[in-house]
């Protein structure tokens, strides 16, 4: 008697509306030597009648029933039937992709090492509507590290080899017990298993409000931290060496929590440190750039308690600027008057039309990938395209790199680490475009959009590309395009959706003139700030199909010094400028100070210092409203209330302020009747 080689195993209940498409995708794998092994759990919807008639049509699918024991047993009593030595697990109400189970049986194939492999996926609605992916790293010593933190193997996405579950007792069935995939993969690593993730996207997840996940979130979190903090313990107690450079390794990844510390927050407010944090705590911090990780992340999960500290090792790691952000933000003192860039003149006869920057990170195959494109555009361009070479980061750029592109010509190198401001100085084209790490041009559409902005004198433009889920991979590895209704981009949306970025400008040069920072200082976030001061300052029209943005694979850095220069940097060139302090400062100062920063405000609104968007926005709209006496004094405040009129006089009336929200309500309908009217006049 022949035995399949996989066994897909399917807990059933109460999901009949999907429970044909998930069997149908079993069924049309490109791989076919497999058994299904469904439980129906108890459903009381008619999902037995339907499992009925596919076990009918195709002896492949064996059908077992219980009443309502869990999830749990439900699985064991499925895993106790399989005859396969691979494990495919699967939820009656999801979708695999036709090479899901080809391609995970090869990869456990040729890994004997790997017990089991997930896979990207991609979750949808309940109608099957596409919302968006969640991707996981793919090496097992990553995936073994996030393990202690949050899921690095979705469950359902899983081909797992059976005899390292059964060496586990397979799943636990403690009555009332969730998470009981997480408390499986858990148990199955501290037993010495090693996982993996396959690159391809070969799964869909479906968003289903009778789900676990989604009905029983608060429970499932309790088991989350429990099973979380029990399997580091066992990790401390066992391998203290390892649970140090885990506790190490993701502390300083993720300096203010994963997306479940932030499920945990809002669940259980009051929630302690975990024993990982906790741990990475208490190892000393012997050299300075240790000391300053350290600072870092403190200060980012609690500027209030470490300000002071954070400030110190700043200025001992020669960053005097960055150091008196930290006290502007938090209202302690004015920041240091940071240089501005002032670009030299250049002579239009001899000077390069264009000035195409690239900026080396850390991924050489990413860094010659662009080096490569970049040499073709200047073969292909009708007009004359400067290449600047340099270092964004920390180290000086190794012009090894440069021996892989024999045809490199008309181009200059930047050897000093973070060389934005020589770059740009050096830079001789009269107008500059941008390919960052992670960043591709469309040839024909980018030169055909370059042509244009030359032959029309256009001062700036922004290549947005318009994919919402612009990190999907189809199964061969190429991005997913996005299926959605076309948006139509502004510069509030951009801002809102964090989709500036300095690659998606084709700029004059001297436009950059004005910039107020030290570059060197930003660090690697300086195309960031660069590309939000030209948002800020610079009138734009949008294009599309020009740009093309690939997330990065996931992979655990120390990430301290680049999340916390994204969080200051940000703050400082919406508000920091105007002297205002974070919001969360507010409650400490008189309102005195905070109604003169409402008054500063609106000045810089007026002089085009503050552009808004709707994450600034709001956080403006909150200091008007709860701080400043009569905010309808101030122009920025009428203009927000003519935007968003029912919120805001609302939340007047609702603070009790009458008066103001009476006097808004006039103002607002007085300006349309004003609008109204004049438009007769005009028709």
């Amino acid at each position: 008697m022949h035995n399949p080689i996989i066994s897909v195993n399917i807990a059933v209940f109460n999901t009949r509306p999907y429970l044909s498409a998930a069997l149908n995708s079993i069924l049309n794998q490109t791989f076919q030597d497999f058994e299904i092994i469904v439980v129906d759990d108890g459903s009381s919807d008619g999902s037995w009648e339907i499992l009925e008639r596919y076990a009918a049509k195709d002896s492949r699918i064996k059908l077992f029933r219980q009443s309502n024991q869990g999830v749990a047993a439900a699985r064991n009593h499925a895993l106790k039937n399989s005859l396969g030595r691979y494990i495919a697990v699967m939820d009656s109400d999801d979708i695999a992709l036709p090479e899901r189970l080809a391609l995970q049986k090869t990869f456990l194939d040729d890994h004997p090492d790997i017990d089991a492999v997930g896979c990207q996926w991609l979750m949808i609605k309940p109608n099957g509507d596409e919302v968006g992916i969640d991707t996981h790293p793919c090496d097992p010593s990553s995936v073994d590290e996030l393990m202690y933190i949050h899921y690095a193997l979705h469950h359902p996405t899983t081909m797992i080899r059976k005899n390292a579950m059964m060496d586990v007792n397979g799943y636990n069935e403690e009555k009332g017990r969730l998470c009981v995939d997480y408390d499986l993969f858990m148990r199955m690593q501290l037993n010495g298993s090693k996982f993996s993730n396959l690159p391809q996207m070969l799964f869909k997840w479906r968003l289903n409000p009778n789900g676990i996940t989604q009905s029983k979130a608060l429970r499932q979190t309790e088991f989350v931290i429990r099973i979380r903090d029990t399997a580091f313990a066992e990790l401390l107690q066992h391998n203290p060496k390892r649970a140090h450079a885990v506790a190490r390794a993701l502390s300083l990844n993720f300096p203010i929590g994963t997306w479940q510390d932030v499920k945990i927050e809002k669940l259980f407010p009051d929630q302690a440190e975990s024993l990982l944090f906790k741990t990475w705590k208490a190892l000393p911090a012997v050299s300075p750039k240790e000391r300053l990780q350290r600072a870092l992340v403190l200060w980012l999960r609690d500027p209030t308690e470490h300000s002071t500290d954070l400030h110190e090792q700043l200025l001992q790691q020669a960053m005097p600027w960055l150091a008196s952000l930290v006290y502007a933000y938090q209202g302690l003192d004015k920041p240091l008057v940071a240089p501005c860039l002032d670009l030299p003149n250049m002579n239009d006869n001899d000077s390069p039309q264009v000035t195409l920057l690239l900026p080396f990170e850390s991924d050489s195959q990413d860094f010659l990938e662009r080096l490569t494109q970049a040499v073709a555009l200047q073969k292909a361009a009708d007009f004359s395209i400067e290449l600047g070479i340099f270092c964004a980061a920390a180290s000086d750029f190794d012009r090894s790199l440069l021996e892989h592109c024999a045809e490199l010509t008309d181009y200059f190198v930047i050897d000093r680490s973070y060389g934005w401001e020589p770059a740009l100085i050096r830079a001789r084209g009269r107008y500059c475009v941008y390919l960052e790490e992670s960043f591709r041009f469309d040839p024909a559409r980018f030169l055909s959009v370059l042509s244009a902005t030359l032959a029309q004198q256009t001062d700036c433009v922004y290549l947005i590309d318009d994919r919402f889920f612009t990190e999907a991979v189809d199964a061969e590895g190429l991005p997913l395009v996005d299926n959605s209704p076309t948006p139509r981009w502004t510069r509030s949306t951009l801002f809102g959706k964090d989709r500036v970025h300095l690659s998606g400008f084709v700029h004059r040069r001297p436009l950059l003139n004005g910039f107020s920072g030290d570059l060197s200082e930003c660090g690697v976030m300086a195309g960031r700030v660069l590309a939000r001061f030209l948002a800020t300052h610079s009138a734009f029209s949008i294009e599309s199909g020009a740009l093309r943005y690939f997330i990065p694979a996931l992979r655990l850095r120390d990430r301290s010094l680049s999340v916390f220069q994204t969080r200051i940097l940000d703050w400082y060139y919406d508000f920091g400028m105007t002297g205002l302090p974070a919001p969360f400062f507010w409650p400490s100062l008189p309102k005195r100070e905070l109604t003169l920063f409402a008054e500063t405000l609106s000045a810089a609104w007026q002089n085009n210092l503050l552009a808004l968007h709707p994450a600034n926005s709001e956080t403006i709209k909150r200091l008007y409203l709860d701080y400043a006496d009569f905010p309808l004094r101030w122009p920025l405040f009428r203009y927000l209330l003519l935007h968003d009129k029912k919120t805001l006089l609302h939340s007047l009336w609702s603070r009790k302020a009458f008066i103001a929200s009476i006097c808004g309500f006039v103002y607002c309908s007085a300006i349309v009747f004003r609008n109204r009217l004049f438009g007769l006049f005009q028709s």
